[in-house]
């Protein structure tokens, strides 16, 4: 699909969505271009929120390729992104996967330290958006150890 016959809020977000799929699926590559295409358009048209979040996916997918010093650089970025504009959901979701990003490094002290302080940010903010079951899944995520 040409970006040209689409809105503008359509270029950026659909290839968003497509990365979302792609990496839903485990075609990562694809996944990855989605993102970097949406990234691209949204720093064009001056979608901040957009290029905040196709960072921070693209963060997630580092996390998983354990490729943890990029991850951390993007999820940063989007962190930054995401808070000058306001993006509180965004925001907390991009302090989750930052937080999940530094549990999936090890155990070491230093790192502990990062998983306590982003894994706080988000149920704070998740708390002030009154939204019991992102709560609920930031919990149970870190608990578990996993990498949503």
């Amino acid at each position: 699909m040409s970006l040209c016959n689409l809105s503008t809020w359509g270029g950026a977000f659909y290839p968003l969505f497509a990365g979302m799929a792609y990496q839903n699926t485990n075609q990562i590559e694809n996944a990855i271009n989605k993102y970097e295409e949406s990234i691209d358009f949204a720093k064009k048209s001056g979608f901040k929120q957009v290029e905040g979040i196709g960072i921070s996916l693209k963060a997630t997918i580092l996390r998983f390729k354990q490729d943890f010093n990029s991850a951390i650089t993007l999820h940063l970025k989007a962190e930054k992104l995401l808070f000058e504009i306001g993006a509180k959901p965004d925001l907390a979701e991009a302090y989750f996967q930052l937080g999940l990003t530094y549990q999936a490094m090890g155990e070491h002290e230093q790192v502990a330290h990062y998983v306590e302080y982003y894994k706080a940010k988000a149920l704070e903010i998740f708390e002030q958006m009154e939204a019991p079951k992102q709560i609920e899944r930031v919990d149970q995520a870190f608990k578990q150890g996993t990498q949503q």
